[in-house]
């Protein structure tokens, strides 16, 4: 193992409290007899890391890591797990976004590299997860901190990786000191490199640049980015993609789930390249952000990571969110790599028979800076309301139409005819006959209002409002799922196309659905399908909920016949104590019991099947991290303990009354209660709160180590049906009586409040029964 410009790990401290002994030390140390690092220097860069470890780590941590290296047997791998465990959740590792490679990540890097491949360049090596996890490669690796290459080494000592090579104190990369076979990296998302001419740019683009010069004539790259680098105008940016793309080294582009990296609201993406392409071989665009499950962590934590071998599958099989795309149609669309937009493109339908047109080719685009150089100070302002008024009945609007205003600072002089839409929301179209004598006003929010001129003279304008609103309601659902510039959605919903067929015909078919609009023809719009559908799913719902009663309607009809039977052979009377049957004899008093529960179990699913009703006051802006503060405080339990993570500061609240939440926590806290911690001594039991955010929600896993779930329990068991987690399908069908309103309720409670909650089980995992509550009804402060 090289460390280049690095050779002094600091002065040797005192670590005699630790009771070091030579068998502790001689288990690293028999890694590490190599290219220099002898015992002595290793102990030297030993005491150096965990000196490091103790200025940051939690001393219980490093005390119990040092105390292993004394008293352990290790088996291969052991040692490096132990020490990544103790230090993950406490140093913000460099090289990465937020925290530090998974193992998940690293195997779906190496999938796309061939096997052959031996030599590697990593421009931002980091802690060297890529060469821990890539055995039987060559890494050259560069990085810039002192701190993170002695936690390289050391790592790289514990895993047995004694031919690497890290460049330490540099973020300079000398992209002539080798051919090699290949480039991997994982940048951190804010990274940027110097240039040799004092230049520093963002690591994705020098990557891309020097791809041609650094690999050999086989070369490879396999590299995470964030999504906008994907579709970032930058000059240099969109300079890297479209030479790439000319050169046919473009292979493949795949979407990370979100969460990978715990703390980084970013989405990212996987590029792959390769200079061996045919020329008329397909570029491979692929949406992976599903392909997920649940990751245990030592100190028993969880995160979300990739499932490798499902985004293997969509890959190599293809699917919905898949898609190959030639070399044409990506320099066609700006060089960008954006894999959600040709998704959308070779998906979306488009009425058969007729031309379909760009909107490009149909409407100009009118953007107009704002401009306070008017000579009117006054003039008709057109704002978002009243675009919302605006439908298939009426769209035909004058400038007299709108108020008056002398607020007119920061708006958009309009002096032409024009199409206007709300790029916030999915409203009609409005057509405005604005002109020179009689201009309008648009007001500034962002440019939330897009304002087009007709270009095409054979386009029908009712026709063309009604196509515009189809085609934006399907790229306003596309838009909201990615985080896009104004001028990048623009750019993207000039790309979008329209059917069109002659004028007469535009003008048949516009007049067919507006009289359909006026008249209420609910099934020639399209509505009648959601109709049926909201029927469909109400029957479902009445059928779910007769059967929950009916499992306790059933146990009280047989319950009552057998404790009838008994009276008429008793003379009207019981005693509690009295047994009755031969072949299982019950108490008399149990079977009254077992009446009792069912009628209030009936009366009580009953109330809660109208829980969609009740009033649980006006919303509230709670800040999770707070609440679930407070809430631990005051709900201490001898039985078991709560814990509570958080990835991320959090700058956003959650928009819910108050007490609507808390009858959520509490069912779910109760049912852990009741149902999984079911063994009376067990000192162990914990209740985790785990709490992240995205850009437009917040996602909460409310997990116990209790119980594992039977087979067959999942979230449609416990929230549609009412069943209990207390027992399997089979043994709520058996049981005279149970009740699992808890779930339905906080179900109930979530939806009024646009939050969805869903049940994890995993039998297997140390916390084995998780909640996640997604809630989308957020405040960003």
């Amino acid at each position: 193992m090289k460390i280049v410009n690095s050779e002094n790990f600091g002065e040797q401290k005192d670590f005699s409290i630790y009771d070091w002994n030579e068998r502790g030390l001689h288990l690293c140390c028999e890694q590490a007899i190599i290219d220099g690092i002898q015992p002595e220097d290793f102990r030297t860069l030993l005491v150096r890391v965990v000196s490091l470890f103790g200025e940051v780590c939690k001393p219980e941590f490093v005390f119990d890591y040092v105390a292993a290296l004394n008293k352990r047997e290790f088996h291969d791998g052991e040692l490096l797990d132990l020490f990544d465990g103790m230090v993950k959740d406490d140093i913000a590792w460099s090289g990465l976004p937020g925290n530090s490679y998974q193992g998940e990540l690293t195997q779906l890097l190496s999938y796309f590299i061939d096997e052959n491949v031996q030599s590697i360049l990593d421009p931002c090596g980091g802690v060297m997860d890529l060469a821990i996890n890539m055995p039987g490669k060559r890494f050259v690796a560069y990085e810039e901190w002192d701190t993170t290459c002695y936690i390289a080494a050391f790592r790289l000592a514990l895993a047995g990786l004694l031919d690497q090579t890290v460049l330490c104190n540099s973020n300079e990369v000398n992209w002539t000191i080798d051919k090699f076979d290949a480039i991997v990296s994982c940048p951190e998302e804010s990274a940027t490199l110097y240039e040799e001419d004092k230049s520093i740019r963002k690591v994705y683009e020098a990557i891309l640049s020097h791809f041609e010069d650094t690999t050999n004539e086989n070369g490879q790259l396999a590299m995470v980015v964030t999504l906008d680098a994907l579709y970032d105008d930058g000059e240099v940016s969109h300079a890297c993609r479209e030479a790439v793309t000319k050169n046919n080294w473009l292979d493949t582009v795949v979407v990370l789930p979100k969460f990978i990296f715990s703390k980084s609201d970013e989405q990212f993406a996987i590029v792959v390249l390769k200079k061996k392409r045919e020329r008329d071989e397909v570029i491979r665009f692929v949406d992976a952000s599903d392909c997920t499950k649940r990751r245990e962590h030592i100190f028993g934590m969880s995160s979300t990571t990739i499932d490798v071998d499902k985004a293997k599958d969509l890959i190599e099989h293809g699917g919905r969110r898949f898609t190959t795309v030639t070399i044409e149609e990506v320099l066609e669309h700006g060089a960008s790599w954006f894999v959600g937009w040709y998704l959308y493109l070779h998906n979306v339908q488009y009425r058969t028979g007729y031309e379909v047109v760009p909107v490009s080719d149909i409407l100009k685009d009118v953007y107009h800076p704002c401009d306070d150089e008017f000579e009117e100070k006054v003039g008709r302002l057109v704002s978002r309301e009243d675009l919302s008024h605006s439908d298939i009945v009426r769209f035909e609007y004058k400038p007299e139409d709108f108020h008056e205003s002398a607020h007119l600072r920061g708006a958009r002089r309009i002096a032409e005819p024009v199409l206007l839409l709300d790029s916030e929301k999915m409203s009609f179209p409005m057509y405005v006959e604005a002109s020179e004598d009689n201009p309008i006003f648009i007001e500034f929010i962002d440019f939330e209002i897009w304002a087009f001129a007709i270009k095409n003279c054979n386009a029908h304008i009712g026709y063309l409002c009604k196509e515009l609103s189809q085609r934006y309601a399907e790229f306003y659902s596309f838009i909201m799922k990615h985080k896009l510039s104004y001028l990048e959605k623009r750019k993207l919903f000039n790309s979008v196309s329209l059917s069109l067929p002659s004028l007469t015909e535009q003008e048949a078919l516009f007049e067919e659905n507006k009289r359909a609009a006026q008249e209420g023809k609910v099934k020639e719009l399209d509505l009648q399908k959601t109709i049926d559908n909201l029927i469909a799913e109400s029957k479902k719902q009445y059928r779910e909920r007769k059967h929950s009663l009916s499992q306790n309607t059933v146990a009280l009809q047989s319950c009552w016949k057998e404790f009838w039977d008994y009276l008429n052979g008793n003379g009207g009377r019981y005693d509690e104590n009295d047994i009755y049957g031969k072949l299982h004899p019950v108490k008399i008093g149990e079977i009254v019991n077992t009446i009792t529960e069912n009628i209030n179990i009936i009366e009580e699913k009953v109330y809660h099947f109208t829980e969609e009703g009740v009033d649980w006051g006006e919303e509230e802006e709670i800040d999770l991290q707070d609440f679930i503060d407070e809430y631990i405080s005051n709900n201490q339990n001898p039985r078991y303990v709560f814990s509570f993570k958080y990835r991320q500061a959090m700058d956003k609240r959650v928009l819910i009354p108050k007490k609507a939440l808390m009858q959520v926590f509490d069912n779910i806290v109760s049912n852990a209660r009741d149902h999984g911690f079911v063994d009376q001594n067990n000192p162990n039991y914990t209740i985790r709160f785990d709490l992240t955010s995205t850009f437009d929600s917040i996602v909460l896993d409310i997990s116990n180590n209790g119980r594992a779930l039977d087979e067959g329990v999942d979230t449609a068991y416990l929230i549609v049906n009412g069943n209990s987690t207390k027992m399997s399908a089979k043994e709520a069908d058996e049981e005279r009586s149970h009740s699992g309103i808890g779930g339905y309720q906080a179900d109930c409670i979530l939806k009024k409040y646009n939050a969805t909650m869903e049940l994890i089980s995993e039998p297997n995992s140390q916390f084995a029964v998780t909640y996640r509550i997604i809630f989308n009804n957020i405040k960003n402060v």
